[in-house]
């Protein structure tokens, strides 16, 4: 038998490049009723985390270098599940689908609160 890696539980996810970005994210989110929040630097486990989850995130937000390996993927499997999906500067070209909105970098917590409003959460 193989062991799984559990996780807390939590309502919203960030995937992020940067640790520092992440945290304000995460106080962000926690602020807007969006916690517990789980914060992830890497795809792999931020897909794992979502495919072990109960439920699909309340929300997704996608701060993470499309060139890191795993991104595409990550990137799929959300939009598979139709969770709400906010990208951060998501590049140049890509299609955005129903239920997700892009942020451009440098950004505000009032660029993120439209972000919000857009997703209807």
């Amino acid at each position: 038998m193989t062991a799984q890696k559990t996780f807390a539980p939590f309502k919203a996810l960030i995937v992020a490049n940067n640790t520092i970005e992440s945290e304000d994210l995460a106080e962000f989110l926690e602020l807007h009723r969006f916690g517990p929040v789980a914060q992830v630097l890497g795809a792999d486990e931020a897909a794992v985390m979502i495919r072990n989850a109960a439920h699909a995130p309340s929300v997704v937000v996608f701060a993470l270098s499309m060139h890191r390996s795993g991104s595409s993927d990550l990137l799929d499997l959300v939009l598979a599940l139709r969770a709400p999906l906010i990208c951060i500067d998501m590049e140049p070209g890509r299609d955005i689908a129903e239920g997700v909105v892009a942020v451009r970098r440098p950004y505000s917590d009032i660029d993120l609160q439209k972000a919000i409003a857009a997703l209807s959460l």
